[in-house]
C-alpha cells in the first residue's frame, strides 16, 4: 500500500507542485477516473509524467480510437513503476504472479473441457459459445467447428505462457517467446506437449495472441480495481488446503495457499493495475 500523505501532507503539496499547470485538468479527471485518491503522491507523479509525455512533452503519444484529440494514459518504464521490480518497466511481480495463476486456471479448465469433445467431430456450438478461451479465437475458425486436435494445440499456448511467466521473469511473454518456446520443447509440461496438436492449432488458425488476449483479459477482469470484480484477490485470502490432493504440485491456481504466500512477499506497485501498458509489451490489443 502507498504512503497515505494525511500522515505527511508535505508529500501531497510537493508532488502537486511539481505538476505543470496544463496537466492538472487531465490529472483531476485520470484521477478521478482511476479512483485513486491525491493522498497518494506517488500514483499523482507517476501519472502526470504519463500525462506530459502524451500532451507531446516527450515521446510516447497515445490516441483514443473515439477522438482524434483525447488521451490515454498508458503506463511505460519511466512514467509509472513505483516498485523498481518491473520486468521493461510495465509488468509488475503482482501482475505477472496472477497471469501466472489465472494461466494454471485456464489450462486446469481446458483439460477438464477436453471431455466434452466427441471423437471426430466438432465441439457444440453451445459448448463453444460458453467456453471462455475460445471467445477470443476468430470468429470464422468456430463457425467452421473446434476439434479436439485444435483446443488441445491452444491449451498448449497457455501452458507455455505460464511456465515464461513462472520461469523466465525478465521476459514479457510475446507470440514470439512462446514460438521459440514451442520450437526447443516443452519442458516444465512434457506430459502435456504434443507437437501434432500446436502444428494442427496452427495449421487451423489458432494464434499465440488469442491466449494472450484471454490471459490478460482474464487478469483484468478479476482486479479488484479500478477495471474488476475482485475475485482474484478475494480468492487469495479465501481459506484453501495446503495442496489439492492429485493436484498439480505446479499450479499456483491448485495450491492457493502457496498463491497468497507468494503474493504477500511481492511488492505493490502502481503497475499491478498496468493491463494497456502490459497489453503492448504482449503485443496485443489494448482493447481487452
Amino acid at each position: 500500500m502507498m504512503q497515505d500523505c494525511y500522515s505527511n501532507p508535505q508529500h501531497t503539496m510537493n508532488a502537486l507542485e511539481e505538476i505543470p499547470q496544463s496537466v492538472l485538468e487531465k490529472l483531476s479527471e485520470v484521477l478521478a477516473e482511476l479512483y485513486i485518491p491525491v493522498t497518494e503522491p506517488g500514483c499523482v507523479s507517476a501519472l502526470a509524467r504519463r500525462i506530459q509525455m502524451d500532451k507531446g512533452v516527450g515521446s510516447g503519444t497515445t490516441q483514443s480510437g473515439d477522438s482524434p484529440n483525447a488521451m490515454t494514459v498508458t503506463p511505460n518504464a519511466a512514467a509509472t513503476c513505483t516498485c523498481g521490480a518491473c520486468t521493461a518497466g510495465v509488468l509488475s511481480p503482482r501482475l505477472r504472479l496472477k497471469m501466472t495463476a489465472l494461466a494454471d486456471c485456464i489450462t486446469k479448465v481446458m483439460k477438464d473441457a477436453t471431455e466434452d469433445f466427441v471423437s471426430y467431430a466438432s465441439l457444440q456450438p453451445d459448448l463453444v459459445l460458453h467456453d471462455l478461451p475460445l471467445r477470443f479465437v476468430d470468429t470464422n475458425i468456430r463457425a467452421a467447428g473446434v476439434f479436439k486436435s485444435f483446443y488441445t494445440g491452444y491449451r498448449q499456448m497457455f501452458l507455455e505462457i505460464a511456465w515464461l511467466l513462472r520461469n523466465q521473469p525478465g521476459i514479457v511473454p510475446t507470440e514470439e517467446a512462446v514460438k521459440a518456446r514451442l520450437a526447443h520443447g516443452s519442458r516444465r509440461y512434457r506430459v502435456d506437449f504434443k507437437q501434432k496438436y500446436c502444428d494442427f492449432f496452427f495449421a487451423h488458425g489458432g494464434s499465440v495472441r488469442d491466449a494472450l488476449q484471454c490471459l490478460l483479459h482474464e487478469a483484468r477482469r478479476t482486479s479488484k480495481w479500478p477495471f474488476g470484480d475482485g475475485t482474484f484477490e478475494r480468492s487469495i485470502y479465501a481459506y484453501f488446503p495446503p495442496s489439492t490432493p492429485g493436484g498439480d504440485r505446479w499450479s499456483l491456481w491448485e495450491n492457493r495457499t502457496h498463491l497468497h504466500q507468494e503474493w504477500e512477499a511481492l511488492p505493490s506497485c502502481f503497475n499491478d493495475i498496468a493491463y494497456e501498458g502490459v497489453s503492448g509489451l504482449m503485443g496485443i490489443s489494448q482493447s481487452i
